[in-house]
């Protein structure tokens, strides 16, 4: 009897310490549009050596760009700039730079002009991401050679590219990763010319889970990098995330954390490829939702704000609101 309880005791504490080792912390990201406040500096410093803070100012002057000082001197800034270094904001952001590489992004001034590209070469940068919402003529498509950081470029038009704008296409130059940010997935006009095109391609979708009738084209988009899928819901109780296979695959959820069901059914993709949970989120989370999310084997990270429209409300629909989401999901 002893032995039998003591292999019994045994085997729940090798069941335990393989939850505890596969229990991982929640990375968080704070997304805030304004300059920080005292109180956020404290609280920000008070917080995990992994909490990244990113700052979306719309039209920062030197002075606001600086006042951010504090989150990079500890290499944890994500700046995204409405617009790309000018006279004025160029000695601020080189500060910046000499201190450690920045990471940076540009949202809403499409691709930089040749004056732009020189003050951002005089920067040292880590990462840096395009978000352009319309389409630029094919010199700046070119000039993106010149620019010396790696560039990813996100399209944010909620639209794929198309054929009738094959010349700009296909002046970016072919190693540069592009994001396509959109809400549905592609169908066959789509993958054939992302296949002209060579770029390497991830795509991410919004409110909507694979249809059936997008499958072959979404899995013989030949340069395909990576999917992303946001959502505002579990999804179908059927939906096979391993059907994608070995593609790096990111879920988003937004307002509300999934279900522990639902968690499990991602999570369960692992053993095919690379899987991420991205939380986007109204409200915190209760301590339920956090035990479980921490004791998934899934990296999760945490967007914390409140300023999110609610679901399906108007202001959700607009451009610059799925500006906002792409720029909280970068």
């Amino acid at each position: 009897m002893k032995s039998s309880l003591g292999k019994i005791f045994f085997g729940l504490a090798i069941l335990l310490s393989s939850v505890i080792a596969n229990a991982g912390p929640i990375d968080e990201v704070w997304f805030t549009q304004d300059s920080p406040t005292p109180q956020l500096i404290q609280r920000w410093r008070n917080s995990p050596s992994t909490t990244r803070l990113r700052a979306f100012l719309k039209d920062p002057s030197a002075q606001d760009l600086l006042e951010f000082e504090f989150a990079h001197r500890e290499g944890r800034l994500e700046l995204v700039l409405g617009r790309f270094p000018d006279p004025s904001t160029l000695p601020a952001l080189e500060r910046l730079s000499q201190i450690r590489p920045l990471w940076l992004a540009f949202t809403e001034g499409g691709f930089p002009v040749v004056p732009e590209i020189e003050r951002l070469n005089r920067l040292q940068i880590r990462k840096l991401i395009i978000v352009f919402i319309g389409l630029p003529s094919e010199a700046p498509a070119r000039n993106l050679a010149l620019l010396k950081a790696p560039v990813q470029l996100t399209y944010a038009t909620r639209e794929y590219p198309k054929y009738m704008d094959r010349n700009l296409w296909e002046a970016i130059p072919k190693s540069t990763p592009l994001l396509i940010s959109t809400d549905y997935w592609p169908f066959y006009t789509a993958m054939d010319f992302l296949n002209i095109l060579k770029l390497p391609v991830s795509l991410r979708v919004a409110e909507s889970f694979i249809p059936e009738e997008s499958w072959p084209y979404l899995l013989n988009i030949k340069g395909l990098q990576g999917v992303e899928l946001e959502s505002d819901w579990d999804g179908p109780s059927d939906f096979n995330w391993s059907r994608l296979g070995t593609q790096p695959v990111r879920w988003t959820r937004r307002y509300t954390p999934p279900s522990l069901e639902a968690l499990n059914r991602f999570a369960s993709s692992l053993q095919v490829g690379k899987r991420e949970l991205l939380l986007d989120l109204v409200e915190s989370m209760t301590q339920e939702e956090v035990r479980y999310l921490k004791e998934s084997e899934l990296p999760v990270t945490w967007i914390r704000s409140t300023d999110l429209q609610p679901p399906h409300s108007a202001a959700a629909s607009d451009l610059h609101s799925h500006l906002l989401q792409v720029i909280r999901g970068l």
